[in-house]
């Protein structure tokens, strides 16, 4: 169990592939959030103007790949 916590990103003595898992997973969440709260309530929804703005003229899943 104990070389499951211990990898590495090839090249380093550190271990950030866990960091990097992380940030991933929340990018994926926060994206799967974003489609589903604009899909129910509509790109007003986005705190984000510049992205509520895409997101009305193309579409929520089109703005955020």
């Amino acid at each position: 169990m104990r070389g499951l916590f211990t990898s590495t990103l090839p090249g380093s003595q550190s271990r950030a592939i866990w960091t990097l898992a992380l940030f991933v997973a929340v990018q994926c969440a926060d994206a799967i959030q974003t489609i589903s709260g604009i899909s129910q309530f509509g790109p007003a929804v986005e705190a984000n103007p510049l992205l509520a703005f895409y997101a009305s003229v193309f579409g929520a899943s089109a703005t955020l790949i």
